[in-house]
């Protein structure tokens, strides 16, 4: 097998991070397939895997980029705003795909810095936001935490019912 130069390899690197990244976006962490992003790609599943040798080193392209891509459809008027905006925009597929994935790493640690990372991310910029101690952004990320459960319950109940009439 040829050898690809590294300026070669980080183009692809690059270029499968994207690929990651827009497919979780649509179908979340169990749509990260080794399979969907080579067909995606154009590549073989074993190219993709000399990029990513284990399925938790998807969260590479994953990092950091969550928080970005959420801020700008969130109400940061005051932590009730803030608050009330999860609520609506949680079951939405790419915020409850975040959720998901932050959630997995938290209890499964996946690789055991994406749910830390992130949370030290959403409490810092809290803090910054609203002019808040730790505490307090401790307190909304508790109560934001809360709301994407039950509301993601409830819109699982709801899809259940509604294949129930089907």
């Amino acid at each position: 097998m040829a050898r690809i130069s590294r300026e070669d390899h980080h183009r692809n690197k690059q270029l499968l991070d994207q690929t990651v990244w827009e497919l979780f976006k649509q179908s979340g962490w169990s749509g990260l397939t080794y399979s969907k992003i080579a067909e995606q790609m154009g590549m073989s599943k074993s190219t993709v895997q000399g990029y990513y040798p284990s399925s938790a080193d998807f969260l590479e392209a994953l990092e950091g980029k969550g928080l970005p891509a959420m801020l700008p459809k969130l109400d940061l008027t005051c932590p009730q705003s803030f608050l009330n905006s999860w609520r609506v925009l949680i079951t939405q597929t790419f915020f409850a795909n975040q959720f998901e994935l932050f959630v997995l790493d938290a209890i499964q640690g996946l690789n055991g810095r994406y749910a830390q990372s992130g949370k030290v991310r959403i409490l810092k910029f809290l803090q910054e936001t609203f002019d808040i101690d730790q505490q307090a952004a401790e307190q909304v990320v508790q109560q934001a935490v809360g709301i994407a459960v039950f509301e993601l319950l409830a819109k699982q109940q709801q899809k259940q019912k509604v294949e129930a009439c089907e």
